[in-house]
Formats: C-alpha cells, structure tokens, sequence
C-alpha cells in the first residue's frame, strides 16, 4: 500500500545524507574507499532485450549503494570495452 507520507519522510532522509549527490555525501566518505563501474554500450549484433535492463539496473543498485556507505564512486556509461 502506498505512502505519501512515509515516502516523504525516506526523501527527507536521503536528502539530509546526501544520497542524491552526483560525488556522495562526503561526510561519510572515507579516504582510499573508491568504487567503479564502467559500464558498456549494449552490443549492436543483437536487439535489444529485458537482459540488457536488468543489468543497468543492478549495476545502478550497487553504485547507489556504495554511494550511501561512503564509497566515492565513479558510473562511467557508454564506454566500449572492445
């Protein structure tokens, strides 16, 4: 069931932390604890598919979550790796 005032109390939260930051909330950021993910164009041999989704999505997951425990993190897309 939906909400409003609970999803407003969470974004509060994440505001006052800092989660919405593009570098991370540097209060909690520790000196050499870095994260990266270079992630790649989807390839061009094949169509498009729910795969390709699921794997921007789990790569946002985690990135947005060593952001929150004080990772300065870098999500570099659209880098070809080939």
């Amino acid at each position: 069931m939906y909400d409003k005032n609970l999803e407003k109390e969470y974004y509060q939260i994440c505001e006052e932390r800092g989660y919405f930051e593009i570098d991370g909330n540097k209060t909690i950021q520790e000196k050499d604890k870095n994260f990266c993910i270079m992630m790649p164009p989807p390839n061009v041999t094949g169509v498009l598919h729910i795969g390709h989704a699921l794997t921007f999505t789990l790569q946002d997951i985690m990135t947005r979550y060593k952001r929150m425990d004080g990772y300065k993190v870098l999500y570099q897309p659209g880098l070809d790796h080939a």
